[in-house]
């Protein structure tokens, strides 16, 4: 509906625009027919409502701390522990847990902004392994370059603003341990990144 304070409810999932939700640059979510996500009221127990977004809605942070989830395996991005989080460690995909090396602070707003994707663990970036073979992923100082700057896109990939190329589990592999890499684009599961 595109009524002022409907309710926002749970519903089976039919394709509707209504359930067709974006998260703008802005910060506020949008549903496909131009309906923004907002609240009643102040209250910490308010409802949940749409309102046109030209007069309403509410902004909306990404909740912290975010761990980067490869969609096709449900395993999750990590700092190999055999580097003990210095400059240069590799990244690899390990089973998902709660570990600190697991979680990382993303461009904001997801999707659309650029920039670096930094470790909650030890405050170092993402970026390209210099000289790298396989244009593996590491931790390091962060300098604002180009190989640490990433966009999160809103079909699933994560790309590097030094080339295009996207975040890649290395060869599609899917044990823990396999390293995280970038590459051409392709559309597959080991490019698909739930945040």
């Amino acid at each position: 509906s595109t009524t002022n304070g409907n309710k926002v409810q749970i519903w089976t999932c039919n394709g509707d625009a209504a359930q067709h939700w974006t998260w703008e640059p802005n910060g506020k979510i949008e549903t496909g027919n131009g309906m923004c996500l907002g609240r009643a009221n102040a209250n910490l127990q308010a409802n949940v409502w749409v309102w046109n977004c030209g007069s309403g809605g509410q902004q909306w942070l990404a909740n912290y701390p975010q761990r980067l989830t490869d969609g096709a395996l449900n395993m999750c991005v990590g700092i190999n522990s055999a580097g003990n989080g210095a400059n240069g460690t590799q990244l690899w995909m390990n089973t998902c847990g709660t570990d600190p090396a697991q979680q990382w602070t993303m461009p904001y707003p997801v999707p659309t902004s650029a920039g670096a994707i930094t470790s909650q663990a030890i405050n170092l970036c993402i970026g390209v392994i210099t000289g790298s073979s396989t244009n593996g992923l590491w931790i390091n100082t962060c300098n604002g370059g180009p190989t640490q700057t990433w966009a999160v896109q809103a079909n699933g990939t994560i790309t590097n603003s030094s080339n295009g190329d996207c975040m890649d589990v290395y060869h599609s592999g899917t044990t823990n341990g396999t390293e995280i890499d970038m590459a051409g684009c392709n559309s597959t599961g080991a490019q698909q990144w739930i945040i």
